[in-house]
């Protein structure tokens, strides 16, 4: 199967600001791309295309429970192809949870 990436500028901030505390993060985020190429089910539905994963952040020590989250919007172009869209990308040690009414306005 054929998957094609692309960020929001919400998921880049985040994900430029996040690396200067974590420098596993990068390297975490390209695993966590290996990972959902071999699991596209990867995480849990949040309905509409969107899920969220947890991610786990080597340097931070804590696995992924206490780790980060990455929601994701998952666009089936073909039964061969999907688009993944990072949406949003967080702490959990900073935000809890994230209101799934504001993931579709990221978009």
């Amino acid at each position: 199967m054929k998957f094609e990436y692309s960020s929001t500028s919400t998921f880049n901030k985040e994900l430029k600001r996040l690396s200067k505390k974590y420098r596993s993060l990068k390297k975490d985020i390209a695993q966590l791309l290996e990972d959902i190429e071999n699991n596209p089910d990867l995480g849990t539905d949040l309905g509409q295309g969107f899920r969220k994963i947890r991610l786990k952040i080597t340097s931070k020590g804590k696995g992924k429970s206490g780790g980060g989250r990455v929601v994701t919007h998952n666009i089936i172009v073909s039964t061969s192809h999907r688009k993944i869209v990072m949406v949003i990308l967080w702490d959990k040690s900073e935000i809890e949870n994230v209101n799934t009414d504001i993931l579709k306005t990221l978009l």
